[in-house]
């Protein structure tokens, strides 16, 4: 699949209104209010404005919020967020997300697309593939989260209908060395283990006022809350059970006051035990799940991001060049369904191994021009490339009298295949 969009011009004219800010106060001078009020900069509008001056509805979290609240998951940052709604699905399975109640369903297998969703996700300069990649990113070390509310297709194409989340990881820092290590234990709810979740961080001055690195890594391990009494192995508890390790290298060079160079690279692997979901209308009970057959996922993303910012008076010169790949493998439970509906004996069990890569490349080309305070434009050029590769087989097997061959045997018929 290949998507092109270029020379996208946006113009803003028009007096823009500053915010005015009060205090009932009577003890407290102007002055002394002006002075604690801190610059809110929104980046997501592809040149950096002040809340004020944006045409549009935005929340942002800053590095001290999100240092406070120690989000993990896309779904801890929609729980801060009002009008912004992700439904905890777990790390096995891509999460929809929803702005201002809108979204669209995913895309099913026979189409491959990858921007089935209304609600676009960018990592710095990163787009995120929608549904044939694991939405859960292992969210660490940022320095901003905004969601743009309302429709972003002038900037950001038909996949931010409804929406724009950005996250802004932090980037080095000049001149500095620190080492910081944040860990978190707790426990859930219905489970009988406990959650652990640490990570490391490291700035790195490289070049005195030109360049540093900063380095993170992550490891998460959650606690499974799902039981299943139903499996045709045997009972099991909390079998949604997860890990997720991360690491993340950012390099910053600044060759002078008006340019700079930033190269990133992200690593993460998911392994999770089984889906997140229950069965409340058979069992009668919560956190009980019915399917017959294991149902592990094993999933990882890399990306890998080049930015360079140059500046002349009122333009600004933006390159980006980045690729992300993903790949997940996952296991689906179709015991049942041979049961019901195609009549095989309860001695049968049947799943599917589905294996789905993705490959994009884009390349965007931006020059943000501010001619006067009331007079600003964007130019640009966009390109996006996706590769998405499926395969789903079918294995199917007397469970009462060959255990081996679920394993070893090959898949009885081959549905579906595709490049």
């Amino acid at each position: 699949m290949h998507l092109y969009r270029f020379v996208t011009v946006f113009l803003c004219t028009g007096s823009l209104v500053e915010p005015v800010f009060s205090d009932t106060r009577q003890n407290q001078s102007s002055s002394d209010t002006f002075d604690s009020i801190q610059e809110i900069v929104i980046t997501g509008y592809k040149r950096p404005v002040t809340m004020g001056r944006y045409p549009g509805g935005v929340i942002q979290h800053a590095s001290d919020r999100l240092t406070q609240a120690y989000p993990e998951t896309v779904v801890d940052i929609a729980n801060m967020t009002p009008g912004f709604y992700a439904p905890d699905t777990g790390l096995r399975n891509p999460t929809l997300l929803v702005v201002r109640g809108i979204n669209f369903e995913p895309l099913g297998a026979n189409d491959l697309g990858t921007d089935g969703t209304a609600v676009a996700s960018y990592v710095d300069e990163v787009p995120l593939p929608g549904y044939f990649s694991p939405s859960q990113l292992v969210l660490k070390d940022l320095e901003t989260v905004e969601v743009l509310r309302g429709p972003q297709g002038t900037l950001y194409g038909t996949s931010s209908l409804a929406g724009l989340v950005r996250y802004q990881t932090a980037d080095p820092q000049l001149n500095q060395t620190h080492l910081q290590l944040h860990t978190r234990v707790s426990t859930t709810a219905s489970s009988d283990d406990l959650t652990s979740d640490s990570d490391l961080i490291a700035n790195v001055a490289l070049v005195e006022d030109k360049a540093a690195g900063r380095i993170l890594l992550s490891y998460q391990d959650q606690a499974g809350f799902i039981d299943n009494d139903l499996l045709l192995s045997g009972a099991r508890e909390d079998i949604n059970d997860a890990q997720a390790q991360a690491a993340r290298a950012k390099l910053l060079f600044k060759p002078s006051d008006s340019s700079q160079v930033i190269l990133t690279a992200h690593q993460q692997n998911i392994d999770v035990g089984d889906r997140q979901a229950d069965n409340v209308r058979v069992t009668h009970k919560d956190y009980q799940a019915t399917h017959r057959y294991s149902q592990p996922s094993d999933a990882s993303i890399d990306f890998y991001a080049l930015e360079v910012n140059q500046q002349w008076q009122a333009h600004t010169l933006n390159f980006a060049l980045n690729r992300y790949l993903s790949d997940q493998s996952q296991v689906t439970d179709l015991t049942d369904l041979y049961w019901t509906a195609y009549g095989y004996p309860d001695s049968y069990q049947a799943y599917e191994q589905s294996d789905v890569e993705s490959t994009q490349d884009t390349l965007e080309l931006r020059m943000v021009s501010d001619w006067s305070e009331t007079l600003s434009g964007v130019t640009g050029i966009f390109y996006s490339r996706n590769d998405v590769a499926v395969r789903l087989d079918e294995y199917l097997t007397d469970y009462a009298f060959d255990l081996e061959l679920l394993e070893y045997s090959p898949p009885t018929r081959h549905r579906y295949k595709s490049n």
